[in-house]
């Protein structure tokens, strides 16, 4: 699947990104949960326009090194995003309450966790996942309009 072209962030935006990223991992790694010393990962190989939040993951330098070693494991396991994929839609892994689950990271600092069936669905392109992304897009409107 080719995506359309979308506009570049800015620098600010990107700075933003990198901000709300942080913020949403609370500075600690993903992977192995060790808080302090932690890198902003783009989960999709880093080129022109995808410094977004919800392309972006906080690793410590040991797992961040491993997930370069390892694109493949990384993809299957949830740290990685394929170059064909949209980001906002691939599924990502993280711990919630102590157990990894899938979820989906939104373009606004947050997250959503969504079952197996739809990680699979979401990880094989199938059209599925985008009917739920325009309901989390839906829902992070409705967060944003009660939080003004």
């Amino acid at each position: 699947m080719i995506l359309p072209k979308v506009p570049r962030p800015s620098k600010a935006d990107e700075t933003t990104a990198y901000e709300l990223a942080t913020l949403r991992d609370n500075a600690t790694c993903q992977m192995c949960k060790k808080p302090g010393e932690v890198q902003r990962d783009h989960r999709q190989n880093r080129q022109g326009g995808n410094t977004v939040v919800e392309n972006l993951q906080c690793l410590c330098p040991s797992c961040h090194l491993y997930k370069g070693e390892h694109p493949r494991w990384a993809i299957d396991m949830g740290w990685a995003v394929p170059r064909w994929a949209d980001p906002l839609v691939f599924p990502a892994r993280r711990s919630v309450h102590g157990v990894f689950e899938w979820v989906q990271y939104d373009n606004i600092g947050g997250w959503k966790v969504i079952t197996d069936e739809q990680a699979k669905a979401a990880r094989s392109g199938d059209e599925n996942p985008h009917i739920f992304l325009s309901e989390m897009k839906k829902e992070a409107k409705n967060d944003v309009a009660s939080v003004v």
